[in-house]
């Protein structure tokens, strides 16, 4: 069975393990999504450090460890400084921030333009910063 986790600190609340493990059971893949609610960066590199996972799900405070743990790293990825996204590719580690993409495609689906518009981004941390740069 192939291990995938979200990795985070305070994530207890999250349903993705519920919303995943169902998806990928209609899916008929043998994966299991897990929760990693770490309390302490050692916790979180040590997780990383592991080859054990497939993939890894990185929220805060722990995307710029994710971005550290990478082999190939993403333009979304260098841009904010932190990857939400990690995958195994043979001997390599891939990287991504989804984050931007997904907040800017979120706004439109919700019929609003960018088009003219001027834009404030709040925060300093890679989601923001992932944000700014979609």
């Amino acid at each position: 069975m192939q291990q995938l986790y979200l990795i985070g600190k305070g994530i207890a609340h999250s349903v993705s393990p519920v919303m995943y493990n169902t998806l990928y059971e209609k899916l008929g893949l043998d994966w299991h999504y897990d929760l990693a609610n770490l309390a302490t960066e050692s916790e979180a590199r040590n997780l990383l450090a592991q080859d054990f996972w497939l993939s890894l799900n990185a929220t805060t405070p722990y995307k710029p460890l994710a971005l550290e743990a990478a082999t190939i790293k993403a333009a979304s990825v260098r841009l904010s400084g932190g990857a939400n996204m990690l995958f195994r590719k043979d001997d390599a580690i891939l990287a991504l921030n989804t984050d931007g993409l997904g907040c800017i495609r979120y706004i439109q689906r919700e019929g609003y333009s960018f088009d003219g518009a001027r834009v404030v981004v709040c925060g300093t941390g890679p989601t923001s910063l992932a944000i700014l740069a979609a």
